[in-house]
C-alpha cells in the first residue's frame, strides 16, 4: 500500500505558498500596477529579484546556511526499469508530477476560470470588456504559480535539501524553458524542459559539472540566433509583446 503523508505534505505545502502568493500580490503587485499600469510586467520581473534576495537573507538570518532536507518521502526497495534501478521517490515524484500538469492544463484549457485566466493574459482591456475581473484572476494566478512552485519544491526536497540559494538553479532551468517555448504554452514546457533537462545532463557528463549552466545556455543561443521567436515560432506571444 502506498503511504500517503507525503502527498499530504505536498499538498499542504502548495497551500502554504498559494496563501503567500495571495499576501505578495495584495500587499506589492497591485499596489505596483495601480502606479505603473504600462510597464508593470518588467517592473514586476525587477521587483521580484529584490523580493527573492530578500527572502534568502531572511533564511539565512532564521534557519542558518546548513543544509536541510529528508532522505526521501517513500520508503522500500527502488523500481528496476529496463535494468536501471530507480528510487521510489523519483518515480512518484515524476508520476506526481504528470498528473499536476496534466490537471493544471486541463484546467486552464476547459473551465471558464482557466479562459478567464488566459484572455485575461492574452489582452487586459478585452478581457475587462466582457466582464472578467482582472484583481481577483491576477490573484488567483499569483496563486496558483506560487503553489504549483511550492508542491514543486516540496515534492524534490529529497534531491535538493532546503539551504538559502536552493530556488536559483531551478530559477534559472525555468528561465532557459520559458527562453525556449514562450509564456504560457504548458504542453511546450514539458518539451522545453526536457531538452534543457538532456543537455544539463550530457554537459556533467561528458563535459564537466562546471560547465552545467554553460553547454544549455550556447544552445539557447543558437536557438534565438536562428528562431528568435524559439522553438514553437510566434504561437505564443513574446514578454515584450505583452
Amino acid at each position: 500500500m502506498i503511504n500517503l503523508s507525503p502527498l499530504l505534505v505536498i499538498l499542504s505545502a502548495g497551500i502554504v505558498g498559494a496563501i503567500a502568493g495571495v499576501i505578495v500580490e495584495f500587499l506589492i503587485f497591485r499596489p505596483l500596477r495601480a502606479r505603473s499600469r504600462h510597464n508593470w510586467v518588467m517592473n514586476t520581473f525587477l521587483l521580484t529579484v529584490g523580493i527573492s534576495v530578500i527572502m534568502i537573507n531572511l533564511h539565512q538570518l532564521g534557519f542558518g546556511t546548513e543544509f536541510k532536507g529528508i532522505i526521501g518521502h517513500w520508503s522500500g526497495k527502488p523500481f528496476k526499469i529496463l535494468g536501471v534501478f530507480i528510487s521510489r521517490d523519483r518515480v512518484f515524484t515524476l508520476i506526481l508530477s504528470f498528473i499536476v500538469i496534466a490537471a493544471f492544463g486541463l484546467f486552464m484549457k476547459f473551465t471558464r476560470i482557466g479562459r478567464a485566466i488566459r484572455a485575461v493574459s492574452q489582452d487586459e482591456t478585452g478581457a475587462e470588456m466582457v466582464g472578467i475581473g482582472l484583481p481577483g484572476i491576477l490573484m488567483l494566478t499569483m496563486a496558483l504559480s506560487c503553489g504549483l512552485a511550492s508542491m514543486a519544491g516540496a515534492s524534490l526536497i529529497f534531491m535538493y535539501p532546503s539551504y538559502p540559494t536552493v530556488g536559483l538553479e531551478p530559477l534559472y532551468m525555468a528561465w532557459f524553458v520559458v527562453i525556449l517555448v514562450g509564456l504560457g504554452n504548458i504542453s511546450g514546457a514539458l518539451i522545453g524542459g526536457f531538452i534543457v533537462s538532456l543537455f544539463k545532463i550530457l554537459t556533467v557528463e561528458y563535459v564537466g559539472a562546471g560547465w552545467e549552466f554553460v553547454v544549455p545556455t550556447l544552445f539557447i543561443m543558437l536557438i534565438l540566433v536562428f528562431k528568435p521567436n524559439g522553438i514553437f515560432g510566434s504561437e505564443v506571444q513574446g514578454l515584450l509583446d505583452k
